[in-house]
Formats: C-alpha cells, sequence, structure tokens
C-alpha cells in the first residue's frame, strides 16, 4: 500500500494582521483562491453616512483605507490591491 501525499495546509493571513485589524473594527475575511490568498477587509463601519457629513465620508474612506494598507504592507510587502469599492478592499497576500 502507497500513502497519499498530504496536502500542503492552506496559508492562512499572519495572526498578528488579522488581530490588529479586528481591533481596529475592520470585518475581514480570508480565503485562498488556487495558490493565492486574498484577503478582504470591510471598513463598511468606518464610512457610514451620517446626516449632515456629506464629503467627509469620502476623506474618511482615504484614510481608512490608508491605514489597512500599511498595516497589511507591513507584513506582506509584495501585496498587491486587486480590487476596492467604496467599503472593502481585497488583497492578493503572495504576489
Amino acid at each position: 500500500m502507497s500513502k497519499q501525499p498530504k496536502a500542503a495546509p492552506a496559508p492562512v493571513p499572519h495572526p498578528d494582521l488579522i488581530k490588529n485589524l479586528i481591533s481596529n473594527k475592520i470585518v475581514v475575511y480570508a480565503r485562498k483562491d488556487g495558490n493565492d490568498v486574498l484577503l478582504m477587509c470591510n471598513y463598511k463601519e468606518h464610512v457610514k453616512n451620517r446626516p449632515n457629513q456629506g464629503m467627509d465620508i469620502w476623506g474618511r474612506a482615504a484614510k481608512v483605507v490608508d491605514n489597512i494598507s500599511n498595516a497589511v504592507f507591513k507584513f506582506y510587502p509584495k501585496a498587491e490591491v486587486t480590487s476596492q469599492t467604496g467599503e472593502a478592499i481585497v488583497y492578493k497576500l503572495n504576489a
């Protein structure tokens, strides 16, 4: 009987990165897509439309995205942004 080789465990994002994002109220999702590890960071809570704030929402969103990107690039300097909306940004970590 020959043993089947075990598949390598799916890579997961660095736990300190996840802890940092979650502690800053960023909702985080990760998934493996082929050989790629994708990390989606949802920052919707930081840019909720509140009465009388108008265009200030865009300034807050840009600052939040900068903070998220700084955290991600600290752990994954070669990460790439694959998509971004007004509420979430997705990174390919193993670029």
